[in-house]
């Protein structure tokens, strides 16, 4: 044990027990918990508030970082690191309309443009506003953010917002930067094959079934579009039993259903307004 129950953690010993933890030693386990503890009082949360955020990130406890980072803004309002965990772990959490609020918020103060901008993107993009999103991920890029996550989630919002001539801009400039292998980027290349109606080619690169699983349900619907546009038919029944998203299956059968020359029933048309 680092130190007794009662004890108050300082500095040193807080150090010392993460990077314990860290390492994985089962000694420092007790650690975590006095750290989120502690973390939430108001004489210690100033600066045990990074270690705390380094521990319950890589924890996955996105509650407890919400609450330690709400406490900390009470205390010192624009604490640009409290900002951005507190707009972070709503995301996270799923409480979105809250988390844009809380980015704005930052975005208007200047703190953390780089990542705030960032994650707003991604809030707005899971809020189904991806054309907004594709502004806010330009604007985080304009703060220095070049790492290829950003890269990823402005081409999946563009695609969204079906901005395809320039979702496939930047696949080809990803490409000719050397990033041809990365997954995510084969994948969107798939995609937007499908929406250029090279659909024998989509298909054909989807047959790595490793490109499926980067987002099986966006994967599944667009490969049914292009088995239904090459006649296959019964395949692409099968796929969309299978795998697509409740909400986009009654889509694929109108689509199917319309490329065969029958009848869209009345029946099926509800089913997809109810999705």
């Amino acid at each position: 044990m680092l130190y007794e129950r009662s004890d108050v953690p300082s500095e040193k010993m807080v150090i010392l027990g993460h990077t314990m933890w860290k390492r994985g030693d089962a000694e420092a386990a007790e650690v975590v918990g006095l750290i989120k503890e502690f973390a939430q009082l108001p004489k210690h949360i100033r600066w045990l508030y990074p270690t705390a955020m380094s521990v319950l990130e890589s924890t996955n406890d996105y509650r407890t970082i919400s609450d330690i980072s709400e406490k900390l803004l009470t205390i010192e309002p624009e604490h640009p690191a409290a900002r951005f965990y507190l707009g972070w772990s709503l995301y996270r959490l799923g409480k979105l309309e809250r988390a844009e609020s809380v980015f704005s918020e930052s975005i208007e103060k200047n703190l953390e443009l780089k990542r705030c901008h960032y994650f707003k993107g991604k809030v707005l993009t899971a809020l189904y506003k991806s054309a907004e999103a594709v502004h806010e991920f330009d604007k985080a890029a304009s703060h220095g953010n070049d790492e290829l996550r950003l890269w990823e989630s402005r081409i999946e919002a563009k695609f969204l917002s079906s901005w395809f001539q320039s979702a496939r801009h930047d696949i080809e400039f990803l490409q000719e930067a050397g990033h041809s292998d990365k997954k995510f980027v084969r994948f969107w290349h798939a995609l937007l094959k499908i929406q250029a109606i090279e659909y024998e080619q989509a298909i054909a690169d989807f047959e790595d079934r490793s490109l499926i699983e980067h987002d099986p349900g966006l994967a599944a619907y667009y490969i049914c579009v292009a088995l239904i546009k090459v006649g296959r038919f019964e395949d692409a029944a099968r796929l969309n039993e299978d795998m697509v998203a409740d909400a986009w299956r009654p889509m694929v059968r109108i689509l199917s259903h319309l490329e065969r020359g029958r009848e869209v029933t009345g029946e099926l048309i509800e089913r997809y307004q109810q999705s």
